[in-house]
């Protein structure tokens, strides 16, 4: 499947070509074997007269959803003229429609947040909802990006709505504001996104910091801890988006002397929490990854401990 906004590679495995001297003519046929119109100079890495192929990320832009056959023409050094064939289908992303987050504006651990889509539309169903809670505050900038969407998945699934879940604290530099990330896949993996914007006030805002800390100590470590059953289940998104939230939270609380050992013992366990996260695919590695680079923003708090295995 090619979808119109990643790259399309191909290359010729011929042990036997001699590629120096064979000549090479890549063409694009619809499934009637009609060739198409295309711009192999513009829209590729390489041209089309190569024994490799790299096409531009969203070169098929322009093209139908359905089936064509990328083929290469080979004049061999010997006199011998091959005709090799790759179908392929052009997977548009699904067509975009709304989404909302309710409220529009809360506290850290004293709001619940919904977010909820209505009108995405495309053939390839089921549709995937992927919802990605973004603040960036205290990482490095990565340049090379011009909209990153690294952050914590807080939902993924077939449902329009979110579960009502908390969100990370904003911070006074961004005027408290979270962004949120909303992927919605077809069953062929293609995707749209959108992004929303959230108000997310610190608990300290509402509460003294020894209250905000109790209640975290309280969610992770005490009788009632949630932590636990969500790893026993295997629950290991929501895991580490619920350790991501409690990190940005104790990340906002001033570090007054009376409250440093209660800090740092709250983050010496949710670090041992991370090491049993899964690591099979890059959502699970951006999970951990976030969990992990917020605990860790604070290194004075951090206490000098044997990690647990």
């Amino acid at each position: 499947v090619g979808c119109v906004w990643g790259r399309f590679s191909l290359f010729l495995n011929c042990p036997s070509c001699a590629v120096s001297h064979d000549v090479f003519k890549w063409s694009i046929l619809s499934s009637p074997g009609k060739e198409m119109a295309f711009d192999w100079i513009g829209e590729t890495a390489t041209g089309r007269n190569s024994d490799y192929l790299s096409i531009n990320a969203f070169a098929f832009r322009q093209f139908f959803e359905a089936e064509f056959s990328m083929t290469l023409d080979i004049d061999t050094w010997s006199g011998v003229r091959l005709a090799l064939k790759y179908p392929f289908v052009i997977n548009h992303a699904p067509e975009i429609g709304e989404c909302k987050i309710n409220p529009a504006n809360g506290t850290a651990f004293f709001t619940k947040f919904v977010v909820r889509c209505i009108n995405f539309k495309d053939k390839n169903i089921p549709l995937t909802y992927k919802m990605i809670a973004s603040d960036l505050h205290g990482f490095a900038k990565i340049s090379s990006l011009k909209e990153n969407t690294l952050g914590s998945v807080l939902y993924m699934g077939k449902a329009l709505s979110s579960p009502p879940s908390f969100l990370p604290a904003g911070v006074l530099a961004n005027s408290y504001s979270i962004k949120i990330y909303v992927q919605v896949y077809d069953s062929l993996g293609a995707f749209s996104q959108v992004t929303l914007y959230a108000t997310v006030h610190a608990p300290t805002d509402k509460s003294s910091s020894k209250n905000v800390l109790d209640q975290l100590l309280n969610l992770t470590t005490g009788p009632n801890s949630v932590i636990p059953p969500l790893l026993q289940k295997q629950d290991f998104l929501s895991a580490g988006y619920l350790t991501y939230v409690v990190a940005s939270v104790l990340n906002g609380i001033k570090s007054k002397s009376i409250l440093k050992a209660d800090k740092a013992r709250l983050r010496e366990y949710l670090i041992n929490q991370t090491l049993v996260f899964p690591m099979g695919n890059l959502m699970e590695i951006s999970q951990l990854v976030m969990a992990v680079a917020t605990l860790t923003q604070e290194p004075s708090e951090i206490p000098h401990m044997p990690l647990q295995h």
